[in-house]
């Protein structure tokens, strides 16, 4: 299995787009783009700028509470998998089905239990037909006001250019351990 690594920085207070007003107007052309530009292979210079710039604006655009730019790239039929440790808490589903379903859970979850949290991602790990985001969430509870950092990770999975699976973890070593690449 082929990996790459690269950093990821994200801006804060973006805004939409250009290129994100595009996609959402054709989200046919954005997914047919995207599965060209995948079947690159995965030390191409142009798929890792690619891969790079669509973490960072799809981590962005979630940041700013714009789910449907957020998760533009993924399959109306996704399957979403939740940390078990999250979902003996009750803070998550054990899974959700569908990129309908993913954007409310997204949209209730930041708005019912935290204020101002974001997703810090540190680096991407391309693993071909699945890609690892390592990062962090930062914020705070909502009724708490207590600050909160939590390691993060989700790991991607591809298929004809749409995440069809997001496997998320509150755990960055159990992210890497899950794709073999445990240090």
């Amino acid at each position: 299995m082929e990996t790459v690594r690269q950093p990821i920085r994200i801006s804060e207070g973006s805004h939409r787009r250009l290129e994100e007003r595009i996609a959402m107007r054709f989200p046919n052309l954005a997914v047919a783009g995207t599965r060209a530009l995948l079947r690159l292979p995965a030390r191409s210079r142009v798929r890792r700028l690619f891969l790079s710039r669509t973490v960072r604006l799809a981590t962005e655009a979630g940041n700013r509470g714009d789910y449907e730019v957020s998760f533009l790239l993924f399959h109306p039929d996704m399957e979403f998998l939740a940390p078990a440790d999250t979902v003996v808490l009750g803070a998550f589903p054990e899974r959700l089905q569908g990129r309908r379903e993913r954007i409310q859970f997204e949209r209730s979850w930041r708005g019912d239990d935290w204020v101002g949290l974001r997703y810090e991602p540190k680096e991407l790990i391309d693993l071909t037909d699945r890609l690892l985001l390592i990062g962090r969430m930062i914020g705070g509870g909502r009724s708490s006001g207590y600050p909160m950092e939590s390691e993060w990770a989700g790991l991607y999975s591809i298929s004809g250019g749409q995440v069809i699976r997001e496997q998320i973890f509150v755990n960055n070593h159990d992210a890497l351990k899950a794709v073999g690449l445990d240090e």
